[in-house]
C-alpha cells in the first residue's frame, strides 16, 4: 500500500513538473495572429535591455553619473569612520585623566607633619594624524593617508593605567592602519 502511494505521488509530481516545463519554454516565445493572412506566426522574445556599441557616447554620462554616486557614498562611509574614530581618542583621553586622577587622589600625603613625595613613571605618547583627501575629474579617486606616530618610555615596574590605556590607542590606531591601507 505505501508502495502505491509513493509511486502515485511521483507520478503526479513527474507530470507537474512537465507541464511546468513546458509552459516555461513557451512563455519565451510569443505567437501573434496576422490578420492579412490568418497566420500564426511566432517570433522570439527580445531582450529587455539592447546593447549597442554604437551608442557608447550615450552610456558615458550615466557611467559618470554612477561613479560620481559612489565616489560620494564612499565619501559620507569615511566621514562616518574618522568622526567614531574621533569619538572613540576622546573617550579614551577622558580614560585617561580620570584613571591619573584616581591615582593622584589615592597618593596625597593624609598627614600634615610629615610630607611626602611619590614620582610616578611618566610615558609620553604623541599621536599624529593626518587625513588627507584628493579627488581630480579625469580619475576620480580617493586617497586617504593616516600617520600614527607613538614614542614610549617604559619603566621596569608594573604597568600603570596610562601605560595600558596607551597600548589600547596603538592597538586602535594599528587597526585603523591596517583598515585604510
Amino acid at each position: 500500500m505505501k508502495f502505491f502511494k509513493l509511486t502515485f505521488i511521483s507520478f503526479i509530481l513527474s507530470i507537474v513538473l512537465y507541464c511546468s516545463y513546458g509552459l516555461k519554454s513557451n512563455a519565451l516565445e510569443k505567437i501573434e495572429r496576422n490578420e492579412d493572412d490568418n497566420k500564426l506566426i511566432r517570433l522570439k522574445r527580445k531582450p529587455s535591455k539592447s546593447y549597442d556599441l554604437s551608442s557608447s557616447e550615450e552610456e558615458k554620462p550615466s557611467t559618470r553619473e554612477r561613479l560620481k554616486k559612489q565616489l560620494e557614498k564612499l565619501k559620507r562611509k569615511l566621514k562616518k569612520r574618522r568622526e567614531k574614530a574621533k569619538k572613540k581618542i576622546r573617550n579614551l583621553k577622558k580614560k585617561i585623566k580620570n584613571k591619573l586622577r584616581k591615582k593622584n587622589k589615592k597618593t596625597t600625603p593624609t598627614s600634615t607633619s610629615t610630607t611626602t613625595t611619590t614620582t610616578t613613571p611618566t610615558t609620553t605618547t604623541t599621536t599624529t594624524t593626518t587625513t588627507t583627501s584628493t579627488t581630480t575629474t579625469t580619475t576620480t579617486t580617493t586617497t586617504t593617508t593616516i600617520t600614527t606616530t607613538t614614542t614610549e618610555t617604559t619603566t621596569t615596574k608594573k604597568k600603570s593605567i596610562r601605560e595600558k590605556v596607551s597600548s589600547k590607542v596603538k592597538k586602535f590606531f594599528g587597526g585603523l592602519k591596517s583598515f585604510f591601507g
